[in-house]
């Protein structure tokens, strides 16, 4: 099935319900449940759409939408929702696109059925597989999923005013929420830099600022250097060398470093004196915690918390799945 934090294909097709087709992107905002069905419904599979239409109110509370795609025709699948009682849209792909961009036919050419739940900017949250549900998961193991996924961290969409490095078009956008006198952070850097050698403008890295103010001191300051570089175009290169700079991390050391790169360090040593950049630095961090992002280093892969092995294997097999390498 498709990855974890991959964009899902858009799609309009014929729905029950409404003489309009229906597309995916209708329903940016939601998170969108979309449950693939075969052609025809065996007693058991029917049984399970039942069930979907009888917890529909439950899934709304989570505020979202339930779909369903089969080869079925519009008349079918009408037919199908009045004898079953279906709530929701059931919209027709025939010829079974749909469910091929969606990774859910069989070899057989035959859909499957499959749920995947989706985000509000119509990327792949997760996805219950065929082979493990073949008459659908419950309506309570999927709602039990959406529960925590409404409830985990979130960061902020990508802004025009973020730090990024990489084209805004990238398949692969990751979001690294960071402080620069933290240990893991610094390896977290250090593995970003290498990934974005091996992969290129095929991905974007974002960084934002989340010091840890009372276990981590000059932290703060730090950050607040590397915006002051940021003012004179040098953003990147600050953040680099801060990185590097282990903990050393003090007024001077700062000062120091603003000379190498070749700032203004009359204007460099005005802002960090004046915490002129402090306000970003804090904007970031409240954001941060709005989003219930608590500890750095904390990565987004595509807007979805990558909660597996920070080291080049482990994010390697994320992004080449994204990135159908």
């Amino acid at each position: 099935m498709l990855t974890r934090g991959a964009i899902a294909p858009d799609f309009r097709l014929a729905a029950t319900g409404t003489r309009s087709p229906l597309a995916r992107s209708e329903f940016a905002g939601r998170r969108l449940i979309l449950i693939f069905l075969p052609a025809s419904l065996p007693d058991e599979l029917a049984a399970g759409l039942v069930k979907y239409t009888e917890t529909q109110s439950q899934f709304a509370d989570q505020v979202a939408d339930l779909l369903a795609v089969s080869p079925a025709t519009v008349t079918q699948l009408s037919s199908l929702a009045s004898q079953h009682g279906a709530g929701f849209p059931l919209l027709s792909d025939p010829a079974g696109a749909t469910a091929a961009a969606y990774d859910v036919r069989a070899a057989d050419g035959q859909t499957q059925a499959a749920i995947y739940i989706l985000d509000e900017a119509g990327a792949v949250s997760m996805g219950f597989e065929p082979e493990r549900y073949p008459n659908l998961p419950a309506p309570a193991a999927v709602l039990r999923a959406l529960r925590r996924l409404n409830d985990a961290p979130r960061p902020a969409p990508p802004a025009a005013d973020d730090w990024r490095r990489g084209p805004a078009a990238a398949r692969v956008t990751l979001i690294e929420y960071s402080d620069y006198q933290c240990q893991h952070c610094r390896a977290l850097h250090s593995l970003l830099a290498r990934l974005e050698e091996i992969y290129g403008a095929q991905i974007a890295v974002i960084h934002r600022h989340l010091p840890l103010r009372h276990t981590h001191p000059l932290a703060q300051l730090a950050a607040e250097a590397a915006e002051a570089a940021g003012a004179q175009g040098r953003f990147w290169a600050m953040h680099d060398r801060l990185f590097a700079a282990g903990d050393d991390l003090t007024r001077d050391h700062l000062i120091a470093y603003a000379a190498e790169l070749g700032l203004d360090v009359a204007r460099f040593t005005a802002d960090l004196d004046n915490h002129l950049h402090e306000p970003a630095v804090n904007e970031d961090f409240k954001r941060a915690v709005a989003g219930g992002i608590k500890l750095p280093p904390t990565l987004f892969v595509n807007g979805i918390l990558f909660d597996g092995a920070r080291t080049e294997p482990g994010l390697r097999e994320r992004l080449d799945a994204l990135l159908g390498r």
